[in-house]
């Protein structure tokens, strides 16, 4: 049954780790990952009596980020029980603890980052998670709305090879993998390391099947649910590809002073958020195909996953 305030709250939760990840982006580019030393305390003090009069410099973008980081993990608590409280679907009651659980694997990871001192995988590890976990919770957001509870005909026709579906698919996993290589490259150290090119073959990648997605989904339907969101993706490419090119060489040609040079910050931690903004329209948009899909040979009944 749609709950319109468990729908909200999950929204709200979604918003919320989307804030966390471009904070996240922050402590990574200005250097603040070990500006407080110690985890899960700050300064031998409990993280949440910390002085506000103290939160400067480095340590307001890593404290502030575990400030929010732990906000979000109580968010995450509340919503998997109510989840489990209010969502007579199984599966559901299980991605609201699954939610749960990465966010605390993630947390952990955060915490060994500190304690091991910036760990290349590790804080990689720990991105990947974060970026694990926004898609977990905007699932959850889209799976709670009242859409997911409303019987639909299918209107996406597409007898084509290879079929849209898998594109939509390909697309989003490709766009997760691709922020994964970021995530090596941006905690390298390096932006002349092998993971440069390792991210500027993904982004070609994504670029290709996010262009061909994108003309697929022009012809093959005209429900705004789906066009919406994969026009966002379209214009989000673009701008990801400027921001991409303009980050690299902003701190190319400001290698020294980087982690001071607050045009490279912002640019990079924009990067970094436009990535994230991407991924979660894929998401959104191969979960609806999913949904409204049909074929030649396919009935709307194979695809009414989630209503139930």
């Amino acid at each position: 049954m749609y709950n319109k305030f468990l729908h909200r709250f999950s929204v709200f939760v979604a918003v919320c780790i989307y804030f966390l990840l471009f904070a996240g982006g922050l402590v990574t580019s200005t250097g603040s990952g070990l500006s407080v030393p110690d985890w899960p305390n700050t300064y031998g003090e409990n993280m949440f009596a910390f002085p506000l009069s103290q939160m400067v410099g480095g340590i307001l973008f890593e404290h502030g980020h575990r400030l929010l980081a732990s906000f979000v993990g109580f968010l995450t608590v509340i919503l998997a029980f109510w989840i489990w409280k209010k969502d007579a679907r199984l599966w559901m009651r299980k991605l609201g603890f699954v939610a749960l659980g990465v966010v605390i694997v993630q947390g952990i990871f955060g915490g060994i980052t500190v304690k091991y001192y910036l760990p290349q995988f590790v804080s990689a590890t720990h991105a990947t998670l974060a970026q694990t976990f926004f898609c977990i919770v905007t699932s959850i957001a889209l799976f709670t709305s009242r859409e997911w509870f409303t019987p639909t005909d299918n209107t996406v026709q597409d007898d084509s090879t290879p079929s849209l579906y898998s594109i939509t698919t390909i697309l989003t996993t490709t766009t997760f993998v691709q922020l994964i290589a970021g995530a090596l490259l941006r905690h390298s150290g390096s932006i002349t390391s092998w993971y440069l090119y390792l991210h500027i073959t993904g982004a070609i990648a994504v670029l290709y099947f996010g262009t061909k997605a994108y003309k697929k989904i022009k012809s093959a339907t005209d429900n705004s649910l789906i066009l919406f969101p994969s026009t966002m993706f379209f214009i989000l490419l673009q701008v990801q590809i400027g921001l991409g090119i303009a980050s690299f060489f902003i701190r190319y040609f400001t290698l020294d002073d980087v982690n001071t040079n607050w045009v490279s910050v912002i640019t990079t931690v924009l990067h970094l958020a436009t990535g994230a903004g991407m991924l979660a329209t894929s998401l959104v948009v191969s979960l609806r195909i999913r949904r409204y899909y049909k074929t030649a040979h396919q009935t709307s009944e194979n695809f009414s996953f989630a209503i139930k």
